[in-house]
């Protein structure tokens, strides 16, 4: 969990984890040619979910998903080699071509360094008012 933001970086239970091969079906479709926006993913997942569960398929207790849980998942997916999932400012989408996977490490590592020196710019302001 993120300090500052522990109730939307929780750690996936073992419930959450039951949707990773809904959602890894949703992201299958999208290619970096047609990727989708957020909230395209999260419906088209959340009636996945819903078909399974009114069809018997899967258990009443997988709840629907939101852009936040979304975010989870997909790290998780990323983090635990499930799909090489990308985004732009277009979408996300799956892609296994190198070039695509490379700009996309670039573009996860600029936005963390990005990151890191709005972290070094408090501490330096914090020095400055002792």
């Amino acid at each position: 969990m993120l300090v500052n933001f522990e109730h939307v970086t929780q750690n996936l239970n073992s419930e959450d984890k039951k949707i990773v091969p809904y959602l890894q079906k949703v992201l299958e479709t999208k290619t970096i040619d047609k990727p989708a926006l957020s909230e395209i993913i999260v419906w088209e997942t959340n009636m996945l979910i819903r078909q399974a569960i009114s069809t018997g398929n899967h258990s009443a207790k997988i709840k629907k998903i939101d852009d936040v849980k979304l975010r989870r998942l997909i790290n998780y997916m990323r983090t635990h080699d499930i799909l090489p999932v990308c985004s732009t400012s277009k979408g996300y989408f799956i892609s296994y071509d190198k070039k695509v996977l490379e700009k996309q490490i670039v573009s996860l590592s600029q936005r963390a360094n990005s990151i890191m020196s709005c972290a070094y710019g408090l501490e330096r302001f914090i020095k400055i008012e002792k």
